[in-house]
C-alpha cells in the first residue's frame, strides 16, 4: 500500500513541477558560478605573480611583512 500511494505522490509531483524551468534554472546557476570562479582564479593568478614580483625584489622586506616582523632600520 505504501509503495502505490508513494507511487502517487511522485506521479503527482511530476506532473506540477515544470522540469524543463527547473533544467534551465540550474544551468543558469552553474554558468554563473563557472564564470566567477573563473574570475577569482585569474585574480588568484594575478596576487600570485604581484607576491613572487615582491619576493624578488625584496627577500627580506618580504618576509618581515609576511611573518609581521616589525622592521627597525636606522634605530640605534
Amino acid at each position: 500500500m505504501l509503495i502505490i500511494i508513494g507511487g502517487f505522490i511522485t506521479f503527482g509531483a511530476n506532473l506540477l513541477i515544470d522540469s524543463n524551468k527547473l533544467t534551465n534554472q540550474f544551468a543558469h546557476l552553474l554558468m554563473t558560478a563557472e564564470s566567477n570562479l573563473s574570475r577569482q582564479i585569474i585574480s588568484i593568478k594575478k596576487q600570485t605573480k604581484q607576491i613572487q614580483r615582491q619576493a624578488n625584489e625584496d627577500p627580506i622586506g618580504f618576509m618581515h611583512r609576511l611573518f609581521a616582523i616589525p622592521q627597525f632600520r636606522g634605530v640605534r
